[in-house]
């Protein structure tokens, strides 16, 4: 086996000409593959954390009132920690309120409106967050004064660039009369906030809002029972699960219908036919990339057979044995293929690197890491053996079969 394999190495190298022709068309195929490989898995993550941003992890719903829930603030408090306590001995720890606050900031004896969302420390494994700079206020959300991560926009609306804003203590009144019309500040109490983290995106449905209050108290002064609700997550498998739990909460409130219902925002399902389309669409390219690749290596392959007849007749004469001469000339090829993968890979990679933003669409996040997947190269790679060996078979068992008479006649 030894000698098949050195002599297999010394036909590559003693036809260097013959051998780049014959890979050339492999290392395209092999780059092509890999890099559509790697596109879909950038695309599959870009696509993932996009979702995730916008509508929350599989599978995320949000639970609301199906009626008028309640209108005392202390009241509603206990309700509140009713359902999470409810929910939570039933299995679903990752819940958060979701409450839209009103808060006015005040600054130099001006109140300007800023559209906040109330969630808890839980909020974290539930909606995805790109911090720009800080961090997720989940340590201080037991603390008396409140902590707020705040978009990017705003924060350079207050004067502070994302870095700058960290640490910021903000004054604030609360709550103000509708949409954009402030209580007298004169008159209201001024509280204080402290900005932990900038973002972004601070998560799913909250593309309008400005700021987001991390605590895991019940804010009294915040609280608006007009606009309750909770978010959370949930393996996907428990779906229906999760539904008739939240139908069952304050069965005394249940008037016909539950108190309460749980609608699935989460958009992995219905987007799910449209990722399986472009996996099909890159396997078709993927395939006809290597057949090329193996079309070329084919030909090749029956060319040198064709020219080295003889010399396959005279190693017969010589008491070499059709499987070794097969042998031979299948690991010439598999050769003259890893040597188009060494070539190929870290060229695909290369590529990866420098296009990542072209691979995935403009409207979606890039992944943190655009390295070249293993994945993608260990899939090249194999293929690209397969291929080649496939494509090595007709010219092995043509050589095989080298007439021992002809070569000697001649």
């Amino acid at each position: 086996m030894k000698g098949t394999v050195i002599a297999a190495w010394l036909d590559v190298r003693s036809k260097p000409l013959r051998t780049i022709v014959a890979t050339a068309g492999m290392i395209a195929a092999i780059i092509a593959v890999v890099v559509v490989d790697a596109a879909g898995i950038l695309s599959a993550h870009a696509n993932a954390e996009h979702l995730m941003r916008t509508y929350g992890r599989p599978a995320t719903f949000l639970v609301g009132p199906t009626g008028e829930f309640t209108q005392d603030a202390d009241d509603l408090a206990i309700r509140m920690a009713e359902f999470e306590s409810f929910m939570q001995r039933n299995g679903v720890s990752q819940i958060s309120p979701y409450m839209e606050v009103g808060i006015a900031i005040v600054r130099d004896g001006q109140a300007t409106a800023a559209p906040t969302m109330w969630v808890n420390s839980s909020f974290v494994d539930i909606g995805v967050i790109s911090l720009r700079s800080g961090t997720f206020p989940d340590s201080t959300a037991d603390a008396l004064s409140v902590h707020v991560v705040v978009t990017t926009d705003f924060a350079q609306s207050l004067g502070f660039t994302p870095e700058a804003a960290i640490g910021q203590v903000l004054t604030y009144a609360t709550p103000y009369s509708g949409s954009n019309v402030v209580n007298d500040i004169r008159t209201e109490p001024l509280l204080s906030l402290v900005i932990d983290g900038v973002a972004d995106t601070l998560g799913p449905g909250l593309s309008s809002m400005q700021m987001l209050v991390v605590t895991d108290k019940y804010p009294a002064e915040l609280m608006n029972s007009q606009s309750v609700s909770w978010i959370l997550t949930v393996n996907s498998s428990d779906v229906e699960f999760v539904q008739q739990l939240v139908s069952k909460a304050f069965p005394e409130l249940a008037n016909p219908e539950p108190a309460l219902r749980a609608v699935h925002i989460d958009q992995g399902e219905n987007l799910q036919p449209l990722l399986d389309q472009q996996g099909v669409t890159a396997r078709a390219v993927q395939a006809v990339a290597l057949s090329i690749g193996g079309l070329g290596i084919l030909g090749v392959g029956l060319a040198s057979v064709r020219e080295r007849g003889q010399e396959y007749g005279l190693r017969r004469a010589l008491g070499a044995s059709k499987v070794g001469v097969f042998s031979g000339v299948i690991l010439q090829t598999l050769i003259e293929t890893l040597l188009a993968a060494i070539v190929a890979l870290p060229a695909a990679a290369i590529l990866v690197q420098m296009f990542a933003r072209k691979l995935v669409l403009a409207q979606l996040p890039l992944p943190q890491s655009t390295l070249l997947p293993v994945r993608s190269a260990v899939i090249g790679l194999v293929a690209a053996l397969v291929v080649g060996l496939v494509a090595g078979m007709i010219p092995a068992i043509r050589a095989a079969r080298a007439s021992v008479v002809q070569a000697l006649r001649s």
